[in-house]
């Protein structure tokens, strides 16, 4: 078999070099020549596939008592003006308020109903998708939060209401590519997911340098939300790839009672990673003042 062929059935079947001189019965140094023209055949490859632009929706906590503003027409007008290959939305769309457990009883949870927290979230992607017109096949997805897995527990805790209330209440279940809460999805070798977690009670990883320690955790480019803060590390590997990890802030322009002088720290607007290809890309971060500047509202 000559070299040509024997780099095209080890590329097929992926075999390491001990499989390779087994396989086609050669010395060392000839079986490296071959795994070597294979690697270059994959990253050949990889560098001919077409990069992805991907357009991050950090939370947005759409609920009755934020109502419906400028912020889902405008995040439409930025996907219809920057054109994403996909739009990921990562999670606690709908804030939910009236299943909240941590002021319950108290007097701001008075008049708090299901169907408004609903109608608010339904009301808001409306909102946003009339204003979204691209003239291709925008792939959308949408990575479940913690907030709408708030509907699940009810069912958990409450057996008798179990599948009264449904995530497919929900219009961005039935609209949109979904994903349940922590599971992730890859996309263009980055993984997406509302959080991810460590340690043996599943907590959500957090740190100083969050983006850092996504990295360290996950070992391969991560971007989360949850914590509504905006933080960003890569680190270089030998071969000079880029391992990310981002956490995307917030796509909520008010301020919040419940998180107090936490405000202060988390950033408002929407990412787009340009360029994703094996989980590189170039990071833009546009906060709310500049999508105005840029897409008027």
């Amino acid at each position: 078999m000559n070299f040509d062929n024997m780099v095209r059935v080890a590329h097929t079947k992926n075999l390491e070099v001990a499989q390779i001189r087994s396989t086609f019965a050669i010395g060392r140094t000839a079986a490296r020549r071959v795994k070597a023209a294979v690697e270059g055949y994959r990253l050949a490859a990889a560098d001919a596939a077409t990069p992805l632009d991907i357009l991050v929706i950090g939370d947005a906590h759409a609920s009755p008592s934020d109502p419906d503003d400028y912020r889902f027409p405008l995040i439409g007008r930025a996907i219809t003006a920057m054109r994403p290959d996909v739009v990921v939305c990562i999670g606690d769309w709908a804030d939910l308020e009236s299943l909240g457990a941590f002021d319950r009883g108290k007097k701001q949870f008075e008049g708090r109903r299901y169907k408004k927290d609903i109608a608010a979230a339904n009301g808001a992607l409306q909102a946003m998708e009339s204003a979204i017109t691209v003239d291709y096949d925008l792939r959308k997805v949408f990575c479940t939060g913690n907030h709408e897995a708030r509907i699940d527990r009810v069912g958990e805790l409450l057996p008798h209401l179990d599948g009264i209330l449904s995530l497919d209440d929900l219009d961005i279940y039935r609209n949109w590519e979904t994903y349940d809460f922590l599971d992730h999805v890859s996309i263009g070798g980055v993984l997406f997911s509302h959080y991810f977690v460590s340690g043996v009670m599943g907590r959500p990883i957090t740190s100083v340098n969050k983006g850092r320690k996504l990295i360290m955790q996950t070992l391969q480019s991560t971007v989360s939300g949850h914590s509504h803060e905006l933080k960003h590390d890569f680190v270089v590997r030998a071969d000079g790839t880029r391992v990310h990890g981002l956490d995307v802030g917030c796509s909520f322009d008010s301020h919040h009672a419940w998180a107090g002088v936490a405000n202060a720290k988390y950033w408002r607007g929407i990412n787009m990673l340009r360029g994703v290809r094996n989980g590189e890309f170039d990071l833009e971060s546009i906060s709310f003042g500049e999508l105005r500047r840029r897409f008027g509202g």
